[in-house]
């Protein structure tokens, strides 16, 4: 799977789409999380995968409680339990144990498989290598969804986003590089109005952009050719916990049949929660 996938299906066939505020976390702060698991993986004494996931578990109520919750933070932690899952699979089974081929699968079920029979210091070697690419896929995330752009955005085409988002800027920027000449909309996205940010950064790179109010998402949708968005999570259900405003816009696609793209990273996928986390999911895992 690429690190950045671009999910875009008709908007009009879209069964609905939900929205809720939300703090942007910096990728920054999501390596510093990686960093802290790798470092209990490196340094902590533990006998097998098993114990390995429970210290990690732990590590997890608490790193959650301190930061308000997040559902990045949470998507981080269980794909790197994913990745010990895995590892530990591979030791039990051999090098041709078969994954499900559905990553929530993997993510989230609790499974039948006695961990603790994963054991040896070539599995803490395969842990740490795979958080290694885990890494390496974040840091080039941006890389890697620029060099789709060519293929979605064309020549004349107006294109509505909302708020910032440095994906979709990134998108947009190497499209306008590249040669494509088009126009963006941006909506503000009340009450952070993040979205002058998002006019001000793509018109220091010549793109065409237009600033509207939220309100005018539905009367402008006609005229749109496509729309791109960023969310902060992708839950089981096909629902974005997304910036304010992503809602209104995506009901206006839908009753325009406008088709809509989102930027999204495969650790975003996470299973379908209440806004406010449970902790005691964390004793399932």
């Amino acid at each position: 799977m690429l690190p950045y996938n671009l999910w875009t299906q008709n908007a009009n066939l879209q069964a609905s789409y939900h929205a809720c505020a939300y703090v942007f976390v910096p990728r920054s702060r999501v390596l510093k999380c990686i960093e802290e698991l790798e470092a209990i993986v490196r340094q902590n004494e533990w006998e097998n995968a098993k114990k390995l996931i429970d210290i990690l578990s732990n590590h997890g109520k608490k790193m959650m409680s301190e930061t308000q919750r997040d559902t990045l933070f949470l998507a981080t932690i269980l794909r790197v339990l994913k990745l010990i899952r895995e590892e530990a699979l591979k030791c039990i089974q051999g090098i041709h144990a078969e994954f499900e081929e559905n990553l929530t699968n993997r993510l989230f079920a609790v499974g039948d498989v006695d961990y603790s029979n994963a054991s040896g210091c070539s599995l803490r070697e395969s842990i740490l290598a795979a958080i290694s690419d885990l890494v390496l896929e974040l840091t080039s995330v941006y890389e890697s969804i620029s060099g789709l752009s060519l293929d979605f955005i064309h020549s004349d085409e107006l294109i509505l986003t909302i708020g910032y988002s440095k994906a979709v800027y990134q998108f947009l920027k190497t499209a306008a590089k590249r040669g494509r000449i088009f126009k963006v909309m941006v909506c503000e996205s009340y009450p952070e109005n993040s979205g002058h940010e998002m006019a001000e950064v793509l018109s220091k790179d010549n793109v065409s952009v237009i600033l509207v109010p939220d309100s005018h998402a539905f009367g402008l949708m006609s005229r749109v050719n496509k729309v791109i968005v960023d969310c902060q999570a992708i839950y089981s259900d096909g629902t974005l916990k997304a910036a304010t405003g992503t809602h209104a816009v995506m009901l206006a696609a839908k009753r325009c049949s406008i088709p809509v793209s989102d930027c999204h990273r495969s650790i975003l996928f996470i299973l379908t929660l209440p806004l406010v986390f449970r902790l005691k999911f964390f004793c399932r895992l």
